[in-house]
């Protein structure tokens, strides 16, 4: 059987188009192609020059979707932002591109062999992560972003200072979404500017949900996470609250400074959770997925790894002062 986690996929660009070929979509096959990231489908094959979303029949832009696939479709996601293995499929040639905001602009599309479609979802998400990383804060690494005076990265210091000026005591604060077109606006916003007022200038309680929301979006759409991936799992594996500190000093050091500065504002929330109703237990089931998550992920991994996920999350959020001692 071919070891698919040692496939070699590397995007080919020839005149910015990165994938083109056929595959079936409502049971039609169209010719697809992915340029400068927007994929793009015709009903006919197309030449090099006609390749585009002006002749196409229709297109999307590949940061407005989630690539989600069956769990037959298991390789590498080292480098993958949107990937998701949660679609109810047992045909593994099958995979969904899903608009965030509108249904209406999601596709099942279907190649000929499962080593066809697992191509076409590689590069797919591969272009996303190059397309996110254009920006100046979303989806770029840990290291490449600018710092606050306090050495925290200076979107996440604001996104938090505002939670904490305005959001404590907001029933539900992580639990419920802001609106999708605010918070796409707010992070298009940051990736021209992450100096920018204008999204902080307007915050009030009206609008709390959408920064609690920018807050999850950051941390998700790190390419790698707070806890990286080296240490996932040491930090499942640890069994009391000195090994956990062991392993924690052992991170990053900015890593470990950013965690803190997390972590801090976590047991803020926590303290007040007779009114915001985010004990440790919610927090741990929000923010756990987006701290330590693996490198490669299955379904059948998250089903035993999640529950250790949030025991340690809340771990961290109990013996905080231990873990995390002045830096």
């Amino acid at each position: 059987m071919k070891n698919i986690f040692k496939m070699n996929f590397k995007l080919k660009v020839e005149q910015g188009l990165v994938l083109k070929g056929w595959l079936e979509k409502k049971g039609k096959r169209r010719w697809f192609a992915v340029r400068d990231g927007i994929l793009m489908w015709f009903s006919t094959q197309q030449t090099l020059g006609s390749t585009n979303s002006d002749h196409a029949s229709n297109f999307v832009d590949l940061k407005d979707v989630y690539i989600r696939v069956p769990t037959g479709l298991v390789f590498n996601l080292k480098r993958h932002l949107q990937l998701e293995f949660n679609l109810k499929s047992e045909d593994p040639t099958q995979f969904l591109v899903e608009h965030k905001t509108e249904k209406k602009k999601s596709y099942y599309l279907k190649a000929k062999t499962k080593d066809e479609a697992l191509r076409w979802v590689h590069l797919l998400s591969q272009t996303q992560t190059q397309s996110a990383c254009l920006g100046k804060v979303f989806g770029k690494p840990l290291t490449e972003l600018e710092l606050a005076d306090n050495g925290i990265p200076i979107v996440l210091d604001r996104i938090v200072n505002v939670l904490i000026r305005i959001g404590l005591k907001t029933k539900g604060i992580f639990r419920l979404s802001g609106a999708s077109d605010v918070i796409q606006r707010m992070k298009d916003e940051l990736d021209k500017d992450p100096r920018s007022q204008a999204v902080f200038v307007s915050a009030d309680e009206d609008s709390i949900h959408a920064y609690a929301s920018l807050l999850k979006c950051f941390l998700r759409e790190l390419p790698e996470p707070l806890f990286t991936f080296e240490f996932y799992h040491r930090i499942l594996q640890t069994s009391d609250t000195e090994e956990m500190a062991a392993v924690v000093k052992e991170l990053p050091d900015l890593n470990k400074k950013v965690l803190k500065f997390v972590f801090q504002f976590l047991r803020l929330v926590m303290a007040s959770s007779e009114e915001n109703q985010m004990n440790d237990s919610n927090l741990a089931i929000v923010f756990g997925p987006n701290l330590l998550k693996p490198q490669v992920s299955t379904l059948e991994g998250g089903l035993f790894d999640t529950p250790v996920i949030l025991a340690r999350v809340r771990l961290l959020l109990k013996d905080y002062n231990y873990i995390f001692p002045t830096l």
